[in-house]
């Protein structure tokens, strides 16, 4: 069962997951009420790296929060750590390798790259002793969720994604040749950006900046940006949200 909603959808993110029944709340292994509502600030090896994340909450129900490009669980997310319900959700926002805190090593980016993210966000929820997760993936963090569902659909219990691509299309590439240049972007976004990587966002406002864009879809080329395996999640219900200045493309999906 499809809906359409209106709206923004960033703004529906703690709606969709307000409605869960307490019978659909994903069991947590181990004490959680130590971690009450602080907001707790570490790092754990995870295939070779060190990862970065942030966690609060002492809900049953498991939140993995997946940042964008370039951005972290701090910068993406803070709305998210402070204000989802602690008592209902148990919430992680990390930081992928190469990204905000998880550097060394600084970010690559390997044909296959969004298949690593999605098995490190796994693997790292698995470290963190979680039976099972829901994810809420923004930009490439929704792309890197999707690949997560598809590859390990019996450890992801729900979804909420907005921003992400299936596929790049001529005009998208238009657009990526529009925001290449880091030092043009717009203060709000690029401030805590700097803040967060001090010189090393200077690097990528250097021409030729972003290689992102070069090695995650290929220079030059339109195509999917991952395989195509989402044939293989099934869902019970998928909400998708629209953003009503935007009616070419839903902003965000929710999966049941």
């Amino acid at each position: 069962m499809a809906e359409v909603l209106g709206g923004c959808a960033v703004r529906q993110v703690r709606l969709l997951l307000s409605v869960l029944k307490p019978g659909n709340h994903v069991p947590y292994a181990g004490p959680a009420a130590a971690f009450g509502t602080s907001v707790t600030s570490a790092k754990v090896a995870v295939n070779g790296v060190h990862l970065h994340y942030q966690r609060t909450g002492e809900g049953e129900h498991a939140v993995l929060l997946l940042p964008g490009m370039l951005g972290s669980g701090e910068t993406d997310f803070g709305p998210q750590i402070k204000n989802l319900n602690k008592k209902l959700f148990t919430v992680v926002a990390w930081d992928p390798r190469g990204y905000g805190h998880s550097r060394p090593p600084d970010r690559d980016f390997p044909l296959d790259f969004f298949e690593r993210d999605a098995k490190d966000a796994v693997d790292l929820m698995k470290t963190l002793k979680f039976k099972k997760v829901s994810l809420l993936g923004w930009s490439d963090g929704g792309i890197t969720a999707l690949i997560a569902a598809a590859r390990y659909p019996s450890y992801i219990n729900k979804m909420v994604i907005w921003g992400a691509n299936a596929y790049v299309t001529e005009e998208d590439e238009t657009i990526y040749q529009g925001i290449r240049d880091v030092s043009k972007w717009s203060e709000r976004t690029r401030k805590p950006l700097e803040t967060l990587y001090g010189e090393y966002l200077s690097a990528l406002a250097a021409p030729g900046s972003v290689p992102h864009l070069n090695c995650a879809w290929g220079e030059g080329s339109s195509g999917p940006t991952f395989p195509c395996r989402l044939h293989t999640q099934t869902c019970e219900r998928v909400t998708v949200a629209f953003d009503a200045r935007r009616q070419t493309q839903p902003a965000s999906t929710f999966c049941k």
